[in-house]
This record gives C-alpha cells, structure tokens and sequence, in this order.
C-alpha cells in the first residue's frame, strides 16, 4: 500500500510530493514487493507530471527488504536481475538477490 500526496505552494512557484509505502512482508514473496515498488513509483510518476513544476519528491515507507534485495537495486539504480521478476521460491534470498 502506498499513498503519495501533491502539496502546492501558493506564495512560490513549483510542487513538493511527498509518497509513502509499505511493501508486503511475507519473506518469501520478495517478487511480490518488487511489483508493489514498481507500481508505487509508477504512482509517483504520474504525480509528477500532473503536478505544477519544479516538482520536488520526497519518498519514504517501510520497504521490508535488505540492502541486497531486488527492491533496494531498484530503488538505487532503476534495475534488477530478472530472476527477481519470477515467481516466489522456497527461499527469499533466491528472488531478492540480483547477482
């Protein structure tokens, strides 16, 4: 679930969006959370381009994933191994690891 909100400053120019998430925790469906981060900054887009420019962005949540999770690479480089794009496994590492 995730919930992004546009604010507008009447006295200056621009937009500041502020979205906040919080992914699935079940440690076996790391694809579960990859999609729900994937869908929240799809969220995030379309609040960008509706918004009144310059846009700033502020993201923030409870992402449940490690620093070597799928959702961790793509949060900090936009890309990820496409074993993380499969179905859930047995084991969690197996589907976050994108090496």
């Amino acid at each position: 679930a995730g919930l992004v909100v546009t604010l507008s400053d009447r006295e200056a120019s621009g937009s500041l969006i502020v979205a906040c998430a919080h992914l699935l925790f079940n440690p076996k469906r790391g694809d579960a959370r990859l999609r729900q981060c994937v869908a929240f900054l799809r969220a995030v887009e379309e609040a960008k381009q509706q918004a009144v420019q310059p846009v700033r962005v502020v993201v923030c949540g409870d992402f449940n994933s490690y620093p070597d999770s799928a959702v961790y690479s793509f949060l900090s480089t936009g890309s990820v191994a496409s074993i993380a794009l499969e179905e859930r496994t047995a084991h969690d590492d197996c589907k976050e690891r994108t090496a």
